[in-house]
């Protein structure tokens, strides 16, 4: 049987991939720990939040540098859409609060660490359905091809040949 032909693995562009998502995720782990501990007096439901944006990231982590499959990647991709959706709404709409927030240095490393993972993700997808193959299936037969011998469907003799006697 002859191989079906598959695109050449390029394990470099998957671990470069990796690595920058493992990379952006410990940016994100770093940024918002720091952030839960200087807001934790100041606002709660911020420190709140930033730990638990901080807890996301470390899980998301290990579970990428343990097991590297779809749905680890799947993960990675949602925390850093919904980290850069958080941080867009609070840009654009503001905090609640007499105060509005500021592009601080802080949030723009995690900006940038939240669409350097989410790009990451989209791009190890893409790459994943480019590579999908259709299964492998044999043609279907017809029903009396398989039918054992003596149970098929009874074809009439040739015109002018005797039929042998039972």
């Amino acid at each position: 049987m002859r191989p079906s032909p598959t695109p050449p693995d390029r394990p470099w562009r998957g671990s470069f991939g990796r690595g920058t998502a493992l990379a952006a995720c410990g940016t994100l782990l770093l940024v918002h720990a720091a952030r839960a501990v200087i807001l934790a007096g100041v606002f709660p439901y911020l420190a709140l939040l930033s730990a638990l944006a901080a807890a996301a990231a470390l899980v998301c982590a290990l579970q990428l540098a343990r097991i590297d499959d779809a749905i680890s990647w799947m993960c990675t991709t949602a925390l850093g859409v919904v980290l850069l959706a958080g941080y867009a709404s609070v840009l654009i709409f503001g905090l609640p609060g007499p105060r509005a927030a500021h592009l601080t240095p802080g949030v723009a490393l995690a900006v940038v660490a939240s669409v350097l993972l989410a790009s990451a993700g989209f791009v190890r997808e893409l790459d994943d359905l480019m590579r999908l193959r259709r299964p492998r299936t044999s043609r279907l037969e017809h029903p009396a091809a398989r039918a054992p011998r003596g149970t098929g469907p009874v074809r009439p003799a040739p015109p002018g040949r005797a039929r042998p006697a039972a």
